[in-house]
């Protein structure tokens, strides 16, 4: 969750969160680009990692940037303007 600055829990800002999901889709696709070129096979274990990545990748983005998801209750008193006493929108 969000805490201030630009920053989540554990430190990471959003544009880390991005850059390790575009790494990890990256990951997925380097993975997978043999079969969907029709150039070469790709192993069960190699689709699994592949798999992994993009849903590693889905779920970072889905967590920390997706606007539609429900604020945990600790966000909830980060929309009030401390200084006006307005919800920032």
């Amino acid at each position: 969750s969000f805490c201030g600055n630009n920053k989540y829990e554990g430190g990471r800002d959003i544009v880390t969160i991005l850059e390790g999901s575009l790494l990890s889709l990256g990951r997925c696709v380097d993975l997978v680009k043999p079969a969907g070129l029709h150039i070469g096979s790709v192993s069960k274990s190699e689709w699994k990692r592949a798999l992994d990545s993009l849903e590693h990748s889905m779920s970072e983005i889905r967590d920390h940037c997706d606007p539609d998801r429900p604020l945990r209750p600790s966000e909830w008193g980060k929309l009030i303007d401390e200084e006006k006493g307005t919800l920032q929108i």
